[in-house]
């Protein structure tokens, strides 16, 4: 009897065991969902706020709202995080957009008489392309802002037509089709020149070469999927991809998919697409998009009936026009005699703008031109850079 009671209360104290760590979990989830929306500015019925703090997370709240906006709005790249310090770090990056215009919207949404935040810039540097603040409510530090606008497209050179009396001949080098593998933004690195890397949005690894492109102040550009006209019986769905038929709502939403994945971006060129850019129609459908968005256009010219570069020219989109592929013939002794010709017609314009693909032979042909290039007095630029 004594052994068949013992029995009979271990089931018992078993299940009061279980029902005490049950309820003690229950607890303690409640009191850490209830600590992180404490933390996170929201109601909390078991950390109360004193009205103090509970002031500042509402300032912090409306001024984070209030500028994402703003930057959302313009098609300004940010990026922010709450760091160890438990301050909100944000990075803008401008591009396009005077710095100080930027700076000033910044300053007077930070100044609002509601969110009662100070201000105080921190540090500038010389040429005025970065600058570093930090904002405080009553004196509590909440906030560290950095702006920065690499240098590569802080002054857009809009030069046109033969170069300048005096003014070194420049060309770009400009990478298509990146992101559909890795290590190839950290071989355009090594190349050690200017260098624009066009990235397809739906690829998988955009995301990943194009932090290490910014990392190592590189210039990307979206590479827009279009559809072309030997399209060799591929179906094109209307979300990823430009077709002739296209609406401006359509191409609205897949440049916005593309600026989501490729933030760093300031401008596009053409992914194949002959049947688009040959067509008035469609080409006006996407420059109008592209200006309405702040980006500038590069035609690839993958076809010589392309209006894409005069119809940018005519509704005032900054715009430029590759005037050499590399490798058309993929080998590398092809893409050295490109590379010659690159250097001849810029020479002879003043600019020159080359595409070629992340091939080892093209890439080998360009580092090894580099001396050369360099001994002809050519300049070798971002392709923002030769922008009109």
């Amino acid at each position: 009897m004594t052994r068949g009671g013992r029995r009979s209360q271990r089931p018992n104290k078993t299940v009061a065991l279980a029902f005490f760590l049950f309820v003690l979990v229950g607890v303690c989830t409640v009191f850490v969902l209830e600590y992180i929306d404490y933390r996170q500015g929201g109601e909390s019925f078991i950390f109360k706020r004193s009205d103090h703090r509970a002031a500042e997370d509402r300032a912090v709240t409306q001024f984070n709202r209030r500028f994402t906006e703003f930057l959302e709005e313009q098609n300004i790249a940010y990026r922010y995080f709450i760091g160890a310090d438990r301050l909100f770090h944000f990075k803008v990056e401008t591009g396009f957009h005077p710095l100080k215009n930027v700076v000033a919207r910044f300053r007077e949404i930070a100044a609002a008489p509601d969110l009662q935040v100070g201000l105080s810039e921190i540090q500038k540097n010389a040429k005025g392309m970065v600058q570093l603040f930090r904002l405080s409510f009553a004196g509590h530090p909440t906030h560290v802002v950095l702006f920065s606008t690499p240098a590569g497209i802080q002054k857009p050179d809009t030069e046109v037509g033969p170069k300048a009396e005096g003014a070194s001949p420049r060309i770009a080098f400009i990478i298509d089709d990146v992101g559909n593998r890795k290590g190839v933004a950290e071989t355009l690195k090594e190349l050690k020149i200017p260098i624009t890397a066009a990235i397809i949005p739906n690829t998988p690894y955009a995301r990943e070469e194009a932090m290490i492109l910014e990392e190592n102040q590189l210039e990307t550009l979206i590479h827009l999927p279009m559809v072309p006209k030997n399209n060799s019986g591929r179906h094109y769905a209307s979300g990823s991809v430009v077709r002739p038929d296209s609406n401006e709502s359509d191409i609205t939403a897949i440049v916005r998919r593309a600026l989501r994945i490729l933030p760093q971006a300031r401008g596009i060129n053409n992914h194949e697409g002959s049947l688009v850019t040959s067509s008035a129609d469609s080409m006006e459908r996407v420059l109008r998009v592209l200006k309405k968005e702040g980006l500038f256009f590069i035609d690839s010219r993958t076809t010589a009936d392309t209006v894409g570069y005069a119809m940018a020219k005519r509704l005032k989109i900054r715009t430029a026009s590759r005037d050499v592929f590399l490798d058309s013939v993929q080998s590398y002794s092809h893409a050295r005699q490109q590379i010659q010709r690159l250097t001849d017609i810029a020479t002879q314009k003043g600019k020159a703008i080359a595409i070629g693909h992340p091939f080892d032979s093209t890439l080998r042909a360009i580092r090894d031109a580099i001396p050369a290039i360099h001994s002809r007095g050519v300049k070798i630029v971002f392709a923002s850079r030769l922008l009109e």
